[in-house]
Protein backbone atom coordinates (compact mmCIF):
# COMPACT_ATOMS: atom_id res chain seq x y z
CA UNK A 1 0.00 0.00 0.00
CA UNK A 2 2.23 2.76 1.26
CA UNK A 3 5.54 2.08 -0.26
CA UNK A 4 8.60 3.98 0.93
CA UNK A 5 8.79 5.76 -2.42
CA UNK A 6 5.21 6.97 -2.09
CA UNK A 7 5.85 8.21 1.45
CA UNK A 8 9.01 9.95 0.29
CA UNK A 9 7.08 11.64 -2.54
CA UNK A 10 4.52 12.91 -0.01
CA UNK A 11 7.30 14.21 2.22
CA UNK A 12 8.94 15.92 -0.77
CA UNK A 13 5.65 17.66 -1.60
CA UNK A 14 5.28 18.81 2.00
CA UNK A 15 8.86 20.08 2.10
CA UNK A 16 8.33 21.99 -1.15
CA UNK A 17 5.13 23.56 0.22
CA UNK A 18 6.86 24.52 3.46
CA UNK A 19 9.69 26.04 1.41
CA UNK A 20 7.19 28.10 -0.61
CA UNK A 21 5.47 29.30 2.56
CA UNK A 22 8.80 30.30 4.08
CA UNK A 23 9.70 32.19 0.89
CA UNK A 24 6.38 34.07 1.10
CA UNK A 25 7.07 34.87 4.74
CA UNK A 26 10.52 36.16 3.84
CA UNK A 27 9.01 38.48 1.23
CA UNK A 28 6.41 39.72 3.72
CA UNK A 29 9.04 40.29 6.41
CA UNK A 30 11.18 42.30 3.99
CA UNK A 31 8.12 44.45 3.13
CA UNK A 32 7.37 44.97 6.83
CA UNK A 33 11.01 45.88 7.49
CA UNK A 34 11.03 48.38 4.62
CA UNK A 35 7.79 49.94 5.86
CA UNK A 36 9.18 50.19 9.38
CA UNK A 37 12.40 51.78 8.16
CA UNK A 38 10.47 54.38 6.14
CA UNK A 39 8.23 55.15 9.12
CA UNK A 40 11.25 55.59 11.35
CA UNK A 41 12.81 57.95 8.83
CA UNK A 42 9.62 60.02 8.70
CA UNK A 43 9.46 59.99 12.50
CA UNK A 44 13.02 61.31 12.67
CA UNK A 45 12.08 64.20 10.38
CA UNK A 46 8.77 64.97 12.10
CA UNK A 47 9.89 64.65 15.75
CA UNK A 48 11.20 68.23 16.16
CA UNK A 49 8.05 69.72 14.63
CA UNK A 50 5.82 67.58 16.84
CA UNK A 51 7.82 68.49 19.94
CA UNK A 52 7.45 72.18 19.09
CA UNK A 53 3.72 71.74 18.50
CA UNK A 54 3.31 70.02 21.87
CA UNK A 55 5.23 72.77 23.66
CA UNK A 56 3.06 75.42 21.97
CA UNK A 57 -0.06 73.51 23.01
CA UNK A 58 1.13 73.32 26.63
CA UNK A 59 1.99 77.03 26.52
CA UNK A 60 -1.44 77.88 25.17
CA UNK A 61 -3.01 76.01 28.08
CA UNK A 62 -1.05 78.21 30.50
CA UNK A 63 -1.96 81.38 28.62
CA UNK A 64 -5.63 80.40 28.51
CA UNK A 65 -5.60 79.87 32.29
CA UNK A 66 -3.99 83.27 32.81
CA UNK A 67 -6.51 84.94 30.48
CA UNK A 68 -9.42 83.21 32.23
CA UNK A 69 -8.17 84.51 35.59
CA UNK A 70 -7.76 88.03 34.18
CA UNK A 71 -11.25 88.00 32.67
CA UNK A 72 -12.70 86.75 35.96
CA UNK A 73 -10.91 89.52 37.86
CA UNK A 74 -12.06 92.07 35.26
CA UNK A 75 -15.66 90.86 35.58
CA UNK A 76 -15.46 91.13 39.37
CA UNK A 77 -14.08 94.67 39.13
CA UNK A 78 -16.80 95.61 36.61
CA UNK A 79 -19.44 94.17 38.94
CA UNK A 80 -17.99 96.20 41.82
CA UNK A 81 -18.04 99.34 39.65
CA UNK A 82 -21.68 98.80 38.62
CA UNK A 83 -22.71 98.08 42.21
CA UNK A 84 -20.91 101.19 43.46
CA UNK A 85 -22.49 103.30 40.70
CA UNK A 86 -26.00 102.13 41.68
CA UNK A 87 -25.58 102.19 45.46
CA UNK A 88 -23.24 105.08 46.17
CA UNK A 89 -24.88 108.38 45.36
Amino acid sequence: MNSPERRQAGIDVMVDEIGKRLDKQDVMLVEIRNTLVSHLAVDKEMRPALDELVSLWKGSKVISAILAALFAAGAALWGLFVWAKDHIK
